[in-house]
C-alpha cells in the first residue's frame, strides 16, 4: 500500500503540473495576441481544467516541446490512469495471483510515469529558473530516484526486492 500511495502521488503531481504548464500556456498566448489585456482578462480566458488526456492534447497547442515529446507525455498518460484506476485493485477476482507481479507491474509504470514527469518538471525548471543552468545531473537520474522513492521501502518488506531491469536479487 505504502508503494501505490507513493506512486498515486507522483501520478497526481505529474497531472497537476500538466494543467498548470497549460494555464501558463493559456495566459502567455493570450498575451502574445492582446498585449494590452490585463491580468483578470487573461485569467479569465483560461479554459476550465480537463481530464489529463485532453490536457495533453492542448498542451502541444501551447507549449511548443511538448508535440515531439507525445509518445512520452502519452506513455506517462497511461501509466498515470493504470496506477490511479488499477494498481491497488488487489482481491479475490483479481487476475493478480502473485504479489510480486502486481509490484512489478506496479514498478514498469512507475518508470514511464517518471519519464513523463521528468519531462513536464524539466520544463517546470525553466520556468521558475531560466536564469540557472539546467541540473543535468538531475534529469538523468530522475526516473532513477522516483523509482526509488516509491519502492524501497517496500523491498524489506517484501523480502525479495525486484531490480530496476525486473529480475529478483539473485537472479542473471
Amino acid at each position: 500500500m505504502l508503494a501505490g500511495a507513493r506512486a498515486m502521488y507522483v501520478a497526481q503531481a505529474f497531472e497537476e503540473k500538466c494543467r498548470s504548464l497549460l494555464r501558463i500556456g493559456h495566459i502567455v498566448a493570450g498575451i502574445e495576441s492582446d498585449p494590452i489585456a490585463g491580468l483578470e482578462d487573461l485569467v479569465e480566458r483560461v479554459p476550465k481544467d480537463k481530464l489529463l488526456g485532453p490536457t495533453l492534447t492542448d498542451l502541444a497547442s501551447v507549449w511548443p516541446d511538448a508535440a515531439q515529446h507525445h509518445v512520452v507525455l502519452s506513455s506517462a498518460r497511461e501509466a498515470r490512469n493504470y496506477i490511479a484506476h488499477e494498481s491497488m485493485r488487489f482481491g479475490i477476482h483479481s487476475r493478480w495471483d502473485n504479489p510480486f507481479e502486481r509490484m512489478s507491474e506496479l514498478r514498469r509504470m512507475v518508470r514511464m510515469l517518471a519519464h513523463g514527469d521528468n519531462l513536464v518538471s524539466t520544463w517546470w525548471f525553466y520556468i521558475e529558473e531560466r536564469h540557472q543552468p539546467t541540473p543535468s545531473w538531475l534529469i538523468a537520474e530522475y526516473p532513477t530516484m522516483i523509482d526509488k522513492w516509491v519502492f524501497e521501502p517496500v523491498w524489506d518488506l517484501l523480502g525479495d526486492p525486484i531490480q530496476p531491469d525486473g529480475t529478483r536479487d539473485g537472479e542473471a
